[in-house]
């Protein structure tokens, strides 16, 4: 006898808890914003934020909770190298943006991240990686004033 239904209720029970914690933590967040001023549409309070995210949450915990209800669901694995590669090339940007430049951080975030990729293709991810750094210096740096230096120590 297969345990493959028993497993799959296992499943879907976890994940109906899952989604259930993330019904709960959005209304937490909701009403925890709702407490702060909100303002309007056009100008929004502090709480504003906050509530709308809330209320995002709300909304994909009921998705993934519809998912799983109408057997819509399927388990799957979620691959652990792209996850960790893009939360170390996180981490590398927000340890060296301050020390040693806008620039050579984004190059650091792009290639580190580049390693959660299989088949890796090395020469456009420094080409991608040098093109981000650049555009990122002029969007954020020298257009929007960001109090960041492209190169260099602090």
């Amino acid at each position: 006898m297969s345990d493959q239904p028993r497993e799959t209720a296992l499943a879907r029970r976890s994940e109906q808890i899952a989604a259930g914690v993330v019904i709960l933590f959005g209304v937490v967040v909701g009403a925890i914003a709702y407490g702060y001023p909100m303002g309007s549409l056009a100008r929004p309070g502090p709480g504003f934020g906050p509530f709308l995210v809330a209320c995002l949450i709300v909304g994909l915990g009921a998705a993934i909770m519809v998912e799983v209800h109408t057997g819509s669901f399927k388990p799957f694995r979620m691959p652990m190298r792209p996850l960790l590669a893009t939360s170390a090339g996180i981490l590398a940007f927000a340890l060296l943006a301050e020390r040693v430049g806008f620039m050579p951080a984004t190059v650091a975030l792009v290639l580190v991240s580049g390693l959660g990729e299989r088949r890796l293709s090395y020469w456009p991810l420094v080409g991608l990686a040098v093109f981000m750094a650049v555009f990122g210096s002029a969007v954020f740096i020298w257009g929007l004033g960001v109090p960041l230096k492209s190169i260099g120590l602090q």
